[in-house]
């Protein structure tokens, strides 16, 4: 199974390709993430914005200890980013709050995400 950072990743990779469908003009998708340069979230995320595909990735490395109070403080100020990896423990809280979006349609609807590769708490909240 994966950790809950890589649900968040493989969930962005494919809503950020969604978009590029979509994509009328230049767009920035702001991403948030505990993953630093050794980890798969920022390599993606810079891999995904040299596609020049209109589609820029705003990559933000933010710390463990800050990731509740930073990422809270965002979304109740209307600065929230679009995609955050949050640990486990904490999806409960942000869900409770309304902070994350509901995608279970979209994930039951995906070709390319089984949910029977994710934890099933994490994946349910």
């Amino acid at each position: 199974m994966f950790k809950t950072t890589s649900l968040i990743v493989a969930l962005a990779s494919v809503s950020l390709l969604s978009l590029n469908a979509a994509a009328q003009e230049d767009v920035t998708i702001t991403i948030w993430s505990l993953d630093d340069e050794k980890q798969p979230a920022l390599n993606l995320a810079r891999e995904f914005s040299e596609m020049d595909n209109g589609i820029t990735v705003d990559y933000r490395q933010i710390q463990f200890d800050d990731v509740v109070s930073e990422s809270m403080r965002a979304f109740a100020t209307g600065q929230a980013p679009d995609i955050i990896a949050v640990d486990n423990p904490e999806h409960a809280l942000f869900a409770a709050r309304g902070a994350f979006l509901d995608i279970t349609d979209m994930v039951a609807n995906s070709q390319a995400i089984d949910p029977d590769n994710y934890f099933p708490g994490p994946l349910n909240s």
